[in-house]
């Protein structure tokens, strides 16, 4: 009973480390974009495309690390981690935007 009740102690324990380091991930990746469009505006002209996939490889970090958080969360029965949800979609949404404003603007400093 002692070591099932470990064994449970540490289950928990590795999910939420599996929630919260991809979740962390996915918002440091959406600081990414925000700095690419930055970047882009601001930054070196020789290296605007840089920038731009700079956006690019965030958004793609921002995606893949919301669906790892979705996978582990999606069998839990915790109620915070079902609030996440609302989290990641959010996440996701303003990722999409930014990543937008990013290509767009890199093209426009193309041309």
């Amino acid at each position: 009973a002692e070591q099932q009740k470990y064994k449970d102690r540490k289950i928990v324990q590795a999910n939420k480390y599996a929630i919260e380091i991809p979740l962390q991930t996915a918002k440091l990746s959406l600081k990414v974009i925000e700095l690419s469009i930055e970047l882009v505006k601001h930054g070196n002209p020789n290296s605007i495309t840089d920038s731009g996939v700079a956006a690019e490889v965030g958004l793609a970090s921002v995606r893949g690390a919301c669906m790892n958080v979705l996978i582990n969360i999606s069998a839990s029965k915790n109620i915070e981690h079902k609030k996440l949800k609302k989290e990641i979609d959010s996440i996701i949404k303003k990722a999409c935007a930014l990543h937008k404003k990013a290509f767009n603007y890199t093209k426009k400093m193309i041309n």
